[in-house]
């Protein structure tokens, strides 16, 4: 099942990840926050280390739920580098091995 054109994006609420589990817990508390806020949008978490599902694994996620246009959306406290490098570098290489079919916007 593919995305419809004119359905809205999918939200990728991209965290660092932490070992500690009330840390994981709040930041997925915060991501299903967001769901409620908005009830017409697929609100997913993903994180760029240390916990499930990764960055990758969250896009092909929403890939194969038939979004095909995603909004990546980094919350994180500290995020030069991540935010700078490591975040585009991943979003990019996912949708350069998706060309025809995904589009995540930042």
């Amino acid at each position: 099942m593919t995305q419809p054109p004119t359905s809205p994006p999918a939200v990728l609420l991209i965290g660092h990840g932490t070992r500690l589990g009330d840390g994981v817990a709040e930041f997925r508390a915060l991501a299903d926050q967001l769901q409620q806020a908005l009830p017409d949008r697929t609100c997913l978490a993903g994180f760029l280390e240390l916990v499930e599902p990764n960055l990758p694994e969250a896009l092909e996620q929403l890939r194969r739920q038939g979004f095909r246009r995603v909004t990546a959306l980094p919350a994180l406290l500290l995020a030069a580098g991540h935010v700078k490098n490591d975040i585009p570098v991943i979003l990019n290489a996912f949708q350069a091995d998706h060309p025809e079919e995904h589009h995540v916007r930042r």
